[in-house]
This record gives C-alpha cells, sequence and structure tokens, in this order.
C-alpha cells in the first residue's frame, strides 16, 4: 500500500513537471509571506488555479474575484455560501496532499495551521505555497489582501478594499475613543473544558479594544486562562460565538455568580466575524461598538 502511494506520488510530480516546463521562461512576483519566506510566484496571464486551505483567504478571494481562482478548499472554508460547493482537500493542519496534487493547482494559499512539512512536500512538486497567517492586529490583513490581488490581477480591487476597511475602522476608532470602557471577557470555554479566552497577544483582544472594550484577559499571553483571574477581573459583559456556551454558563451554579451572567449581559456574535481575519471583522467590529455603547453599570 505505502509503495503504491509513492508510485502514484511520483507519477503526479512527473506530470506536473511535465506541465510547469512551459513557464520556465515566464515573469515571476516575488512577495514575502506571513512565516518571512521570499516566495516567486508566476505572473499569470489568466485566473490562476488556487487551491485554498484557509477560510480566511477563501473569504478574501471571493471578495477580490467571486471565487473564480480558487479550484478546491479546506473542510472549514464555509464562507460564503458558494465555497460550500467546492471539492474539499481536507483539514487546515494535514490535508490530503495527494488530492491537492491531482488537481493541478497554480498556487496553494494557507494560514500558519498548516504545517512547514506540508508546506515543504508540496514545494517540492514545483507548487508555491503563500502563508497569509492570523496577525495580532486587524492591519495585519491589509498586506495579505495587497498581495492576493498581486498575484491574481485584482492590485485595484485589493487597494479599493484595504481603504474602506481603514476608513471603516479609523470611523469607530474616533466614534468610541471618549465612551466609557466596558470590562469585556471573550468566553470559548469554560467548566471541565478549562478556561479559554482571547489573551493580549491574539486577535479577538485587539477587536475588542479597537471597539472601546477593556479585555479583562490582556494579563495573559495566548487562549489559556486562570479561572481565579475570571473571577478577580468580574466582567461587565462577556462575548461568546457558540450558544451552547451561554446557555450552560446560565445553570453553572459557579459562574453564574459572575455580574455579567447575573444581569444576562452575554451577547453573541458570529464565530466567522471575530475569529478570523476578514473583511467581515467590519461587522464584529460594529456590533460590539454598538454593545459596548449601550452598557451602563
Amino acid at each position: 500500500m505505502f509503495l503504491k502511494k509513492k508510485i502514484s506520488l511520483l507519477l503526479l510530480s512527473i506530470c506536473i513537471l511535465i506541465g510547469c516546463t512551459d513557464k520556465k521562461n515566464q515573469s515571476t512576483i516575488t512577495l514575502n509571506d506571513s512565516y518571512g519566506r521570499k516566495i516567486k510566484i508566476p505572473s499569470f496571464t489568466k485566473t490562476p488555479r488556487i487551491i485554498s486551505i484557509a477560510p480566511s483567504m477563501t473569504e478574501l478571494l471571493f471578495q477580490l474575484d467571486n471565487g473564480e481562482s480558487i479550484i478546491a478548499r479546506s473542510d472549514y472554508c464555509d464562507y460564503p455560501q458558494e465555497a460550500k460547493s467546492l471539492p474539499s482537500v481536507g483539514s487546515l493542519i494535514d490535508p490530503n496532499l495527494e488530492y491537492i496534487l491531482s488537481f493541478k493547482p497554480d498556487l496553494v494559499v494557507a494560514s500558519d495551521h498548516f504545517t512547514k512539512e506540508s508546506v515543504n512536500k508540496l514545494e517540492h512538486f514545483n507548487i508555491p505555497v503563500y502563508i497569509g497567517k492570523q496577525g495580532q492586529y486587524i492591519e495585519d490583513f491589509y498586506q495579505i489582501i495587497a498581495d492576493m490581488g498581486q498575484i491574481i490581477g485584482k492590485r485595484e480591487r485589493s487597494q479599493i478594499l484595504i481603504a474602506k476597511m481603514q476608513n471603516q475602522i479609523s470611523e469607530i476608532k474616533q466614534r468610541v475613543q471618549n465612551n466609557d470602557k466596558p470590562k469585556v471577557y471573550y468566553m470559548i470555554s469554560f467548566g471541565e473544558s478549562g478556561d479559554y479566552t482571547a489573551g493580549k497577544n491574539t486577535f479577538i483582544a485587539n477587536l475588542i479594544r479597537t471597539a472601546g472594550g477593556i479585555n479583562i484577559s490582556d494579563d495573559a499571553n495566548g487562549w489559556s486562562y486562570n479561572r481565579e483571574k475570571l473571577f478577580a477581573g468580574n466582567p461587565d459583559l462577556i462575548l461568546i460565538s457558540r450558544n451552547e456556551i451561554g446557555k450552560k454558563k446560565k445553570k453553572d451554579a459557579i459562574y453564574s455568580k459572575l455580574k455579567a451572567v447575573q444581569n444576562n449581559n452575554i451577547y453573541f456574535l458570529e464565530s466567522g466575524t471575530v475569529e478570523r481575519p476578514s473583511l467581515r471583522n467590519i461587522e464584529a467590529l460594529l456590533e460590539m461598538e454598538k454593545i459596548f455603547s449601550s452598557y451602563s453599570e
């Protein structure tokens, strides 16, 4: 079975190498991806064939060219609705390499969930891989938008999208700068599964601060949080992206002591707008601004 798989991959690589021989004289563009690597990508004269292994990249490509360049996606690329009709090559971390090769893509785009081992394997078959990871700040996403616009020949469209995001974020910051700032806790999980939230160095924490809130878990890095700190911080508001969390929390004798739970200040945000960098982050910011601005003791 192992030998059969190796032969299959070898045949695919030969086909890809043959298919790439006519690109030797093709001009290229050089970009720095989020891993800090210099990658060379052909200057495509027609719509490139791209496989997206990241929900954020899939959303972006649909914004730039209506998804015309995407030929396959990951299991988690669920927005927009049209993306679900594309074939899936598997998970974010370890997709089906053989299946990816069978599509003969011009480019694979992924986030930092994608392993460097998978990157190396694909580049061994002369398939360039662009990594656009989730940065700490929403502004980190601008470069990814610009890069994708350059790759697929939609530079003007990418600059329009960047300018629109910049203006919207600037307007939000101006509106909330003098507001009272509620103490906010973003709840990913709690109880037996552990307390997980958005620490100070996370993308979500930056969204909370941008929208005019105080992220109480800014005293921690990453996602794991100390329950004692949560109760000491006693947030005014709790944000969730999974409805079942809110339902369980109200029934939990320990967590029901939190002020936000007692006052029913638990608010739902669509996970796709807040947990991945995308143009829909503006939706999350506007919703947070509305929630935070309407809060009173």
